[in-house]
């Protein structure tokens, strides 16, 4: 869910400017027909466009510059190699209708200006992204802790129910290879299934791992094991989903 909250930075901005963007939340906030005429992202993209982007304190990240490799027919991004519109929380604020793209290989978000043709492009700072949303995959970040292990970063919001938290963790790995002389460079990549329970973050790839998570229902774990072979060979996300729902007795 993108968080709502008020931009940080109304010192930089004018008097006029100030009253203008107020107006504009007002009629959001006041009666029905004003929240179908202008809607928050809205509200919010007029006032980031009026402040300019380099006062945003989205951009206040390092710049971003493509490692130069002989890289074939793969690449290290979630979808596609270009830039995607998304949202994203940072430092508690939202930004809407950005253009971001994630290297998974360096579990890093990206973005790059909407308004200016510079084309540079700024590494989002990490400890102040709590999510983002790309084509419709939300993900939340989840810091280094003890409890963790080694499982950090960037992770993709699957299915919650009943406290639990279906995650999906990607990784793009680079190999190296020569071919007539030359060094090329194909990613492969690797996914976990991760669950959420009580602050901490299981891996969810197998039966064992189910079965070490739901101890006292290993009979159900079988079962459903037995009567999903074929989703859970074509359908991992459909299998895991349904699973999860299944073991916590949870019903539409």
């Amino acid at each position: 869910m993108i968080l709502k909250g008020v931009r940080p930075q109304w010192a930089k901005v004018k008097p006029f400017f100030l009253f203008y963007t107020f107006l504009m939340l007002t009629c959001v906030s006041n009666g029905a027909n004003a929240q179908s005429a202008i809607s928050p992202s809205l509200v919010y993209d007029s006032f980031d466009s009026i402040i300019g982007e380099q006062n945003m304190e989205l951009y206040s990240g390092p710049l971003f510059q493509e490692e130069n490799r002989n890289i074939k027919n793969t690449h290290p991004y979630f979808l596609e190699r270009g830039f995607l519109n998304g949202d994203v929380v940072f430092d508690g604020q939202p930004y809407f209708d950005q253009n971001l793209k994630y290297h998974q290989e360096l579990d890093q978000l990206l973005i790059t200006s909407k308004y200016s043709p510079t084309g540079l492009i700024v590494r989002l700072i990490e400890d102040k992204v709590q999510e983002f949303t790309i084509n419709g995959h939300r993900f939340v970040r989840f810091p280094s802790t003890k409890q963790n292990g080694k499982i950090k970063g960037y992770l993709e919001v699957i299915e919650t129910v009943n406290g639990y938290m279906l995650l999906k963790k990607y990784k793009k790995k680079a190999v190296e290879s020569r071919k007539e002389s030359k060094v090329v460079t194909e990613f492969e990549e690797h996914i976990d299934y991760v669950l959420y329970i009580q602050d901490k973050l299981l891996l969810a790839n197998t039966k064992k791992h189910w079965s070490n998570t739901f101890n006292n229902k290993k009979q159900e774990l079988r079962d459903f094991y037995k009567q999903n072979r074929i989703t859970y060979r074509s359908d991992k996300d459909t299998f895991f989903k349904l699973l999860l729902n299944t073991l916590t007795n949870h019903t539409e």
